[in-house]
């Protein structure tokens, strides 16, 4: 399909009022889909609850919404190690453990995550990311490959400045070499014997 193609229809709508606030990538059929609703109530829901439908279709209901719990603001893939963000609409936060969500069937309204005062609502909910075994805050790995790393570094500047210093140590050798013979053909014999042509008096060298 090109780029300015309209695309198909994805899910057929139940009315004007109806429409699409989520999406979810099925990766790891462990995981439960969470569900949160306007006035702060939420649930997870096995991804087994979901039968597979055609494209298209009218889908299946995974919350009833009422008055009580409002309309649904977002759903997610998440499981027991994950932790959520959720953010009222005057700023209001809460952070709270997926695990402490209840797993509830799929036609269910959800209990109360976050309590809520008058006409304040759910405006947005995040995962949190979880931390990965083995790495460091800064990036890296951490522990024994940092200490690693620096012990390189550490070699190859011992190995650099000991380079710099055979070089000019084979500078200075070269320099007092040309300084020598340059002094033996001035003051010195020349290789026939003959005297060098500067004299030396009291007051030093003169030409």
């Amino acid at each position: 399909m090109g780029r300015s193609a309209s695309g198909v229809r994805g899910v057929r709508l139940h009315g004007p009022e109806d429409k699409v606030v989520g999406m979810v990538v099925v990766r790891d059929r462990t995981e439960d889909l969470l569900v949160v609703t306007e006035r702060g109530y939420g649930k997870r829901s096995a991804l087994e609850d979901y039968r597979v439908t055609r494209r298209g279709g009218k889908g299946v209901l995974t919350v009833r919404t009422s008055q009580r719990n409002g309309p649904m603001v977002t759903i997610m893939a998440v499981n027991n190690q994950d932790e959520l963000m959720v953010m009222s609409s005057t700023g209001k936060v809460i952070r709270l453990k997926v695990k402490g969500v209840s797993v509830l069937r799929r036609a269910t309204q959800g209990v109360k995550l976050i309590a809520l005062e008058g006409d304040e609502a759910v405006v947005d909910i995040t995962r949190l990311a979880r931390e990965v075994p083995g790495t460091s805050p800064g990036g890296g790995n951490g522990g024994d490959s940092g200490d690693t790393g620096d012990a390189s570094l550490a070699d190859t500047g011992a190995e650099a400045d000991a380079e710099i210093g055979e070089e000019e140590g084979t500078a200075r050798d070269t320099v007092e070499g040309s300084e020598n013979a340059s002094g033996a053909g001035e003051n010195g014999p020349d290789a026939a014997g003959r005297p060098g042509n500067r004299e030396e008096t009291e007051e030093g060298p003169r030409v």
